[in-house]
C-alpha cells in the first residue's frame, strides 16, 4: 500500500488548455522516483485517461536542472507509435512533473503467469518495446525504471512503453519487480551517474523472464538480492529451456553482462540484433573471448577452479617449510578426522529425521486427498483443519532446520490443499491465487543437480500437473474458458515432461488423463468438435487402462459377496470422457460411434450408488447422456421417411423429470438449467425453454455470455 503521507497535488498547478478540466485525485500513489496521479480529461470528442507523474525524487537530486528539464522537453516532443504520448512538462514549486496519455488496458505484468512464453512471440514484443526505448536514446533521454508495469498492451495496438523516470532512482527506493531490474553497476553506486546501458540491463531482465517464466535473479530480501545480482551469474537460459535459437541466447546474455562495458551501448544496438534473429541474420553481437569465458568460468565455480592451484601451492609450502612439523600435526589431523565423522553421524541422523517427516507430510496430503475427505461435505471442515495443522507442522520444520529453505518445494503441499479446498468451497478467487503462490514456488525447484548435470525433478512437475489442472477447473468454474484451456494444455505438457524425466505412475496417469479430458470438454464447448472426440480418445484410453472391464470371474462373483472395490471417482470421469467423445461425434455426425460410447457411459453409472456422497449422484451425468442420445436418435432418421420423435421425446423426458428432480435441492445450479432448456426444446416446449434460459442469464455474470454445451443438431 502507498505511504499514507504520500504528497497532495499542488494547488498552484494550473494546466493549459485543453488539460485545464483534468480531474486528478486529492491523494497520489508511491511510485519510484515520485507520485503518480490518475485522471480524466472530458473534452467534445472523447473522455482522455491521464497521469501526472510527480518527479519529488528529482527535486532533490545531484542531477542539474537544467539538464532535466532539457531531457523532460526531448520527452515530451518525442512521438513514436512504441512511446506513450507526453502531453506536457514543467516545473511547480522547484519539482518537476510530466503529463501523459495512456489507454485502458492490460500491462505486462498481467500476462506474467510463472511459465515461459513461446520465443518468437516474446522476441517480437521485447523488440516492439526497445523501439520506443531507443527513439529515447537517439535524443539521449534514458527511462531508467523500466519493470513490466510500464509495458502497456492494449487490443490491437502496439506495446507502448510509459513513465520515464529520467534519472535512476535509488535501489533503496524501489520495492518488488522494480529491484529485479536495477543493474549491478546501480547497486554498486547508487550515486554514480546515469548510463544508457542500464536500460540494457533491464530490457535483459524482461527478456529472460518471458523466455524462462522465472526471473534470472531473486532473494528473500534486497540485500540478498543484491548480492546474487552484483557477484553471481545468471543461471543460463539454455539450461532452463530447450530449443531456442542460439542467437537469441547470445543476445540475452550481452544484456545481462555485470561489466556495463560489455553490453549493447544503446536500445537502439539491442533492436537491431533482435530484428536479425526474427528474421534469422547473424547478430552483430560476439561471443565473450576466451579470457572472458575464463573469468566467468572462475566467478562461477571458483573452488573447482582455483581450489587445486591453490592446494597444490599449499602443498608445496608445506612440503618446503613444513614437514619437520609433521609429529605436530598428526595428533591435530586424527581429532579433526573424530570431529568430522561425529559431524557425519549427526548429519545421518538430521538427514533420517528429515525424510521421515517428509513422508508424513505426504501421508497427511494423500489422506486429505483420499475418497472420505474428498467426495463427503461433512468432512469439510476437518479436511480444512488438518490443512492448517499442516502448513503448520512444515513451517515449525522449517524453523528446526534453520529456515534457509525457504522457498522448498515441500512447502507447496500445504499451499495445494488449501487452494483446492478454496475450489470446493466455491472461492474461486482464492483458489486461482493459491494455486499461483504455489507454482511460483515450484518454478524454482524445478531442476534439481545430480551427477550427470541439471535435470528436471519428476515430484516437482507431478505437482506441477495437480496445481494447473486445479486452477483450470476454478477457471472453467468462473467461465474463463481462453485461461481454463491453457492450463490444461500446461498441465498435459507438463505430464509428459515428468514421465520423460524418469517418473510416472498411476497417480500422473491418472492426472493426465483427467486434464485431457476437462481439455476436451473445453474443446466441445469452443465447438472444435474434432479436437474434443481426440482428446476424449486418449483420455479414455488412459482411463480404460486404470480401471479396466470387469472380467469373466468378477462377473460370475455370487451376489452378496465382496468383490474389488471399484473408485467412484474412476468411474465417474470415464463415463463424463465417453459423453464428451460421443457429444463430439454426434455434432460430427456419426450416430453409431455416438450411440455406443454413449450407452457405455450409462451401463458405467446405473450400477453406482449414489447414496455414498452427493457429489458423485450420478444422475446430472446420466440425464447429459439421456440427451445426447436423444440428439443421436434425431441423427439417425432416414432422409424421406416420416419423422419419428418418439425415441428421442422419451429421452428428453427422463432427462428432464431426473433434472427437475435435482433443482428442488439446488434450484441455482447453472449446468442443470441449461440442460433442462435443452430438453424443454426438445420437447417442443418453447415458452418454457425461453425461461428456463432468461433464469440462466440472471444467474451468470455479465461477462458469462459463451455457451457451456454444443448446439442442438442441425442448429448453427
Amino acid at each position: 500500500m502507498p505511504p499514507t503521507d504520500a504528497p497532495s497535488l499542488p494547488q498552484s498547478l494550473k494546466l493549459p488548455p485543453p488539460w485545464q478540466s483534468s480531474h486528478f485525485e486529492t491523494a497520489g500513489r508511491a511510485v519510484a522516483g515520485g507520485t503518480l496521479f490518475s485522471g480524466r480529461c472530458s473534452s467534445a470528442q472523447e473522455e482522455i485517461l491521464l497521469e501526472l507523474y510527480w518527479l519529488t525524487a528529482l527535486g532533490s537530486t545531484s542531477v542539474k536542472p537544467q539538464s532535466i528539464d532539457r531531457d523532460l522537453e526531448r520527452l515530451a516532443a518525442l512521438r513514436h507509435p512504441n512511446l506513450g504520448p507526453v502531453e506536457q512538462v514543467g516545473r511547480v514549486e522547484g519539482i518537476p512533473y510530466q503529463l501523459r496519455r495512456r489507454e485502458e488496458g492490460p500491462t505486462l505484468a498481467d500476462s506474467l503467469r510463472g511459465w515461459p512464453w513461446p520465443h518468437r512471440e516474446a522476441t517480437e514484443l521485447i523488440a516492439e518495446v526497445t523501439a520506443g526505448l531507443a527513439a529515447a536514446h537517439d535524443v539521449g533521454v534514458g527511462h531508467f525504471d523500466l519493470q513490466p508495469v510500464q509495458v502497456e498492451r492494449s487490443a490491437g495496438q502496439p506495446s507502448r512503453l510509459g513513465r520515464f523516470a529520467i534519472a535512476p532512482p535509488r535501489p533503496g527506493t524501489q520495492s518488488g519487480r522494480g529491484l529485479a531490474t536495477v543493474a549491478p553497476e546501480r547497486w554498486r553506486a547508487p550515486d554514480r551517474p546515469p548510463e544508457l546501458s542500464e536500460d540494457v540491463w533491464s530490457v535483459g531482465v524482461l527478456l529472460y523472464e518471458l523466455l524462462t517464466g522465472r526471473p534470472p535473479f531473486a532473494g528473500t530480501d534486497s540485500t540478498e538480492l543484491a548480492r546474487r545480482v552484483m557477484r553471481t551469474p545468471h543461471i543460463p537460459v539454455s539450461q532452463l529451456v530447450s530449443g531456442l535459437p542460439a542467437p537469441l541466447v547470445q543476445v540475452l546474455d550481452c544484456c545481462l553482462e555485470k561489466n556495463p562495458a560489455n553490453r549493447y551501448e544503446t536500445a537502439g544496438a539491442l533492436r537491431n540484433d533482435l530484428l536479425h534473429v526474427l528474421a534469422g541474420e547473424v547478430i552483430e553481437a560476439r561471443r565473450p573471448g576466451v579470457l572472458r569465458r575464463l573469468g566467468r568460468w572462475v566467478a562461477q565455480s571458483p573452488v573447482r577452479t582455483l581450489g587445486p592451484a591453490v592446494a597444490l601451492l599449499g602443498l608445496l609450502g608445506w612440503g618446503l617449510t613444513g614437514w619437520w612439523r609433521l609429529d605436530d600435526l598428526a595428533p591435530r589431523h586424527f581429532e579433526l578426522q573424530h570431529n568430522k565423522e561425529q559431524a557425519d553421524l549427526l548429519v545421518d541422523r538430521y538427514q533420517t529425521g528429515l525424510r521421515e517427516s517428509m513422508a508424513t507430510l505426504r501421508r497427511m496430503g494423500d489422506l486429505l486427498s483420499s475418497e472420505p475427505f474428498q467426495y463427503e461435505p461433512a468432512a469439510a471442515p476437518l479436511k480444512e483443519a488438518m490443512t492448517r495443522e499442516l502448513a503448520e507442522f512444515h513451517s515449525q520444520l522449517l524453523t528446526n532446520t534453520g529456515g534457509r529453505q525457504t522457498d522448498e518445494a515441500l512447502s507447496a503441499l500445504a499451499q495445494l490443499q488449501a487452494a483446492d479446498a478454496s475450489r470446493v468451497r466455491g472461492d474461486y478467487d482464492a483458489a486461482v491465487e493459491g494455486y499461483h503462490q504455489t507454482m511460483r514456488v515450484l518454478q524454482f525447484k524445478r531442476r534439481r543437480l545430480s551427477p550427470e548435470g541439471p535435470s528436471e525433478d519428476p515430484q516437482v512437475l507431478e505437482a506441477l500437473v495437480a496445481c494447473n489442472r486445479g486452477e483450470g477447473l476454478a477457471l472453467v468454474s468462473k467461465r474463463s474458458w481462453g485461461e481454463a484451456l491453457g492450463c490444461f494444455d500446461a498441465a498435459i505438457n507438463l505430464a509428459d515432461k515428468a514421465v520423460e524425466a524418469g517418473g510416472g505412475g498411476p497417480k500422473l496417469d491418472l492426472l493426465k488423463a483427467l486434464s485431457l479430458s476437462d481439455r476436451g470438454r473445453l474443446h466441445l464447448v469452443e465447438r472444435r468438435f474434432e479436437a474434443a472426440r481426440t482428446d476424449a480418445t486418449a483420455a479414455e484410453a488412459s482411463l480404460a487402462r486404470l480401471l479396466p472391464e470387469p472380467s469373466a470371474d468378477v462377473a460370475a462373483t455370487p451376489p452378496g459377496e465382496p468383490g474389488e472395490p471399484v473408485d467412484p471417482l474412476l468411474t465417474w470421469a470415464r463415463a463424463e470422457t465417453l459423453l464428451t467423445r460421443g457429444a463430439a461425434q454426434v455434432a460430427l455426425n456419426q450416430p453409431d460411434q455416438a450411440r455406443a460410447d454413449l450407452t457405455k457411459a450409462r451401463e458405467l453409472l446405473v450400477p453406482a450408488d449414489s447414496s455414498r456422497s452427493p457429489r458423485l449422484d450420478p444422475r446430472s451425468l446420466l440425464a447429459r447422456i439421456d440427451i445426447a442420445l436423444a440428439q443421436v436418435c434425431e441423427r439417425e432418421q432416414n432422409p424421406g421417411e416420416a419423422q419419428d420423435p418418439s425415441d428421442a421425446q422419451a429421452l428428453y423426458r427422463r432427462a428432464a423429470d431426473s433434472l427437475q428432480q435435482l433443482l428442488t435441492d439446488h434450484p441455482t445450479a447453472v449446468r442443470l438449467l441449461e440442460d433442462l432448456a435443452t430438453c424443454q426444446e426438445g420437447l417442443g416446449e418453447v415458452d418454457l425453454a425461453r425461461q428456463t434460459r432468461d433464469r440462466v442469464a440472471e444467474l451468470l455474470p455479465a461477462s458469462a455470455t459463451r455457451p457451456s454445451q454444443p448446439p442442438r443438431p442441425g442448429s448453427r
